[in-house]
């Protein structure tokens, strides 16, 4: 081994020759030897910076080439798998379902490649339709889209009215309502003066509501100008409901639903009455065309020309009424009270779907009543809302009963919404329970109930309103019953129809208080005190499972993470609800004992009385430290 060594010495030494340099053989020697090489290449000391910016150089170049090599293979696999599909793709419409397919999966520059490639060949419009569609309504890039348009026509594609129509149609939904006017504008003239495609009606309605979402009016009269029968684009009413529509929703106030609207003063009540005034003039010549039978209404319409009836400052409503039966043939306000006695045989289940055949109107040849339906039931329940409450509920009930029972219509989710809010503001409790014993249980939503109850609050004179008040209660135990066995879920506790039903037990005390007033102080006592202990008793059961909620919730909270936040900020609102109930029920119990109102009852007495002890002894759990500590 030894004389392998020396003998491998002897072999290597003469290697270094004179003028060369030693193999350093230390880091240090490294360093120095790469000091030396920088100072002979540039004369000059190489500073720190210097060199680690050389290794930031070297490295970032070594990364673009990676990434070029990356793009390089990526565009050779994708030509390979667009050049595989063109061989079996000799059919355009081959070409475009499989355009379609491959945007499906999200693959937009194969699709992109594939169609370029195989529009050398063929006209493959359909799929450049697909391409643009896809940009518009999946990516929401209009200017994307304008681009493959552009592309699509250099290629020698000829667009067809399919492909004007889904560009139009994208910008009525482009993220930038005014960019997409001019876009759209600019392209609806350039397709006028097109002599192979013609503009269509599609496309003019496409159009106005690109203008009408941009607020853009002048653009959209300019638009509506070029309407022309003879060219086939005769207005019809989608036209002129978008018209009509842009010019309302231009001036019209945002005020609050739930409460009486404003109305706007100044310069801002004559800019709405010079909107209401040009919307009845186009109205005029709208009913004009329909009555020759050169126009279909329909309900859109009709309702949109409501809706700007309802701006003015008087007379609105009672306009409303006067157009619906002009063109829909419902009585009037001031008679459809009587309507029930003598109804219109032929308007007997007109909103039946696959009715017959809609009624004719007696003074014309041609037009026919449009059918009401869904939409006009709101707008009536709206219109009705500008009389005074006795007067207002009378009107909404008879319309109620003719569209449900006479029309054969069947109310959607707004519907009852409206209607609900019209017993609500009226205070017919009555009327609420039964609207809700009515209509699906789908469209029983919390919001519904509470609208309910609190009808029974405004109605707490009324003798029998708890009794109404308990039955809205159980309907909304019922539901979350039934949700939970369809659905498997625990019950979804609505804690403030328990508040709202506690109250009404509270605030029904008129006709007890009528006994006492009387001298029957005992009855009267008595009948109030049995009326507080059934609440207490209806409560019981929703309490002590929104309280095993609140358990389930408070062990999910300690294991939350901060991103819950939403999620801890309706716990503490749940919480702070439950031991308001809680502190009620207690406070309610609490009055019963001091005022001996059960002293006939004293099985009654001991059994609130001892819920009323398991409900103080869980506040004194969730608000004292110690016990919760303990």
């Amino acid at each position: 081994m030894l004389a392998t060594t020396a003998c491998l010495k002897k072999t290597f030494k003469p290697a270094i020759g004179a003028g060369q340099q030693p193999l350093p053989s230390t880091v240090a020697g490294l360093r120095a030897t790469f000091e030396k090489d920088a100072l002979s290449e540039t004369n000059s000391v190489v500073s720190k910076e210097q060199f680690v910016g050389k290794l930031l150089d070297a490295s970032h170049t070594k990364s673009a080439e990676t990434e070029q090599v990356a793009e390089e293979r990526k565009r050779r696999k994708l030509e390979w798998a667009v050049n595989k599909n063109l061989e079996y793709l000799q059919d355009r419409w081959k070409v475009a379902k499989h355009v379609e397919a491959t945007l499906k999966k999200d693959r937009f520059e194969e699709a992109l490649l594939l169609t370029q490639r195989a529009s050398k060949n063929d006209q493959c419009v359909v799929a450049w339709n697909h391409l643009i569609d896809h940009v518009l309504n999946v990516q929401k890039r209009l200017n994307l889209a304008i681009k493959l348009f552009n592309d699509m026509k250099k290629r020698g594609q000829l667009p067809n009215e399919q492909t004007y129509t889904i560009i139009f149609r994208g910008c009525v939904d482009a993220l930038d309502p005014q960019a997409a006017v001019t876009k759209a504008v600019n392209l609806y003239h350039t397709l006028l003066k097109d002599e192979r495609v013609k503009a269509n009606g599609i496309h003019l309605n496409a159009v106005l509501q690109v203008c009408g979402r941009a607020g853009d009016i002048d653009s959209l009269f300019s638009i509506a100008g070029t309407a022309d029968a003879k060219a086939g684009r005769r207005a019809d009413a989608r036209t002129y409901t978008t018209i009509i529509n842009s010019l309302r929703f231009k001036v019209q106030p945002k005020w609050d639903v739930e409460t009486p609207k404003q109305k706007p003063a100044g310069d801002a009540a004559k800019e709405i009455q010079q909107v209401v005034d040009q919307c009845k003039a186009i109205w005029d010549e709208v009913v004009r065309e329909w009555r020759n039978g050169k126009l279909k209404l329909d309900e859109d319409l009709v309702c949109a020309m409501g809706c700007v009836l309802l701006l003015e400052d008087s007379n609105g409503n009672t306009e409303v009424f006067a157009l619906l039966e002009d063109v829909m043939g419902v009585p009037s306000s001031d008679t459809v009270e009587s309507i029930k006695k003598s109804p219109d045989e032929t308007m007997k289940n007109i909103a039946v779907s696959g009715h017959k055949s809609p009624k004719k109107v007696p003074d014309s040849k041609n037009a026919t009543y449009v059918v009401p339906g869904q939409k006009t039931l709101s707008l009536i329940l709206t219109a009705a809302r500008e009389h005074g409450a006795g007067k207002q509920n009378k009107i909404s009930s008879a319309y109620w009963r003719l569209f449900t029972e006479h029309y054969g219509l069947k109310p959607d989710a707004d519907n009852y919404n409206s209607y609900m809010k019209q017993r609500e503001r009226a205070g017919a409790s009555a009327g609420a329970k039964n609207l809700l014993t009515q209509m699906p249980a789908k469209y029983v939503t919390s919001p519904l109930i509470h609208r309910a109850l609190q009808a029974c609050l405004r109605d707490n004179m009324n003798p029998a309103v708890f009794q109404t008040a308990t039955d809205v209660l159980h309907k909304m135990l019922q539901g979350m019953e039934a949700l939970k066995e369809e659905t498997g879920r625990g019950q979804r506790i609505d804690l403030l129809a328990l508040l709202l039903y506690h109250r009404v037990a509270q605030a029904a005390d008129h006709s007890f208080r009528q006994m006492i007033k009387k001298g029957d102080s005992d009855g009267g006592n008595r009948g109030y005190g049995k009326q507080l202990a059934t609440a207490i008793n209806e409560l019981w059961s929703p309490f002590l499972n929104a309280r095993s909620a609140l358990k389930v919730m408070s062990k999910s909270r300690s294991k939350a993470k901060p991103s819950t936040a939403d999620w801890i900020k309706r716990h503490k609102a749940f919480e702070k609800s439950l031991l308001e109930l809680a502190r009620n029920m207690i406070a309610t119990v609490d009055r019963i004992e001091k005022g001996n109102m059960l002293d006939n009852d004293p099985e009654l007495l001991e059994e609130i009385k001892q819920k009323r002890n398991t409900i103080n002894r869980f506040v004194v759990e969730l608000t004292d430290p110690q016990q919760q500590v303990s």
